[in-house]
């Protein structure tokens, strides 16, 4: 037969504290660090379709004046999403897609430089004339 092991009610209850203690400064701990985290994350630029016409005068030597390119060789930018010129402007730039000319000309944009483009290029069908903000996600 068993018995069992009188039980003293004091150090479960000092037990039962003590982790009630650690499980609350561990969710202090998640929620400050979340609330920091919100706090420095930087706002998503908009591109500036205006800003994109006047940096892109080396685009159009191949991919047109309007992103509409004469030349099989060059593909037709206009109307592409924002989003997809994006991440191949930053994928040039970064050295993940490989081609001589792209990678020299966008090493040196910004990523506000990109999205204006994205802007500017997107526009260049979907939007013609409209003036106000273009998310780089449009698309």
């Amino acid at each position: 037969m068993y018995t069992i092991a009188p039980v003293d009610c004091r150090v479960l209850r000092e037990e039962n504290r003590r982790m009630k203690q650690i499980w609350m400064a561990a969710a202090f701990s998640m929620v400050t660090s979340m609330a920091h985290a919100a706090e420095t994350v930087a706002p998503e630029y908009v591109g500036d379709a205006a800003q994109g016409q006047a940096k892109s005068a080396a685009c159009a030597a191949c991919h047109g004046q309007d992103g509409n390119s004469a030349v099989a060789d060059y593909p037709k930018l206009a109307g592409q999403h924002a989003s997809y010129l994006a991440s191949t402007l930053k994928a040039y730039r970064d050295g993940v897609r490989v081609n001589a000319i792209m990678q020299g000309l966008a090493a040196a944009l910004s990523d506000e430089d990109i999205a204006d483009f994205g802007c500017l290029l997107f526009r260049a069908r979907h939007h013609a004339g409209c003036n106000g903000p273009c998310p780089v996600g449009t698309g």
